[in-house]
């Protein structure tokens, strides 16, 4: 009896491990006709072929990194939301740093030549002027 308990608590845990691992399959690999959306959101078509074979895979006992290679060789890396680091994939990875970065700069440089010219507006140098160009002035400006 405990044996039978045993076997059926072992199958019901083995069971939501699988789940597990198909959820969280589903929500890494993107649907190939919604394109923003994974393959746990997606009703569409071919998200449900990929969801069987992804059951299919698991059932067949890959692991996660096998199904991933798999699907990624039949569609591309684009199935992946997170796409491996490769020579072609160096610019999704870094562009958005590169960019942080050079709009910092850019803020940066910006803010300081603010701050020098508005330091530099509040210095106004004294001239001093001759007595005759005192008068000149004064009577140009009436």
């Amino acid at each position: 009896m405990r044996a039978l308990l045993f076997l059926l608590l072992s199958a019901s845990v083995w069971a939501q491990n699988i789940e597990a691992r198909y959820e969280h399959l589903a929500h890494e690999l993107r649907c190939l006709v919604c394109q923003n959306q994974s393959l746990a959101e997606s009703s569409a078509d071919l998200a449900e072929d990929l969801k069987r074979e992804v059951r299919s895979l698991i059932a067949q006992g890959k692991t996660d990194a096998e199904i991933k290679t798999f699907l990624s060789a039949r569609y591309g890396d684009f199935i992946l939301f997170k796409p491996p680091v490769q020579s072609n994939t160096l610019i999704l990875w870094f562009a958005p740093f590169a960019a942080l970065l050079s709009g910092a700069a850019v803020a940066f440089f910006v803010l300081k030549k603010r701050r020098y010219s508005s330091k530099s507006a509040q210095i106004t140098p004294q001239v001093l002027l001759s007595d005759n160009e005192r008068i000149e002035l004064e009577a140009r400006l009436k």
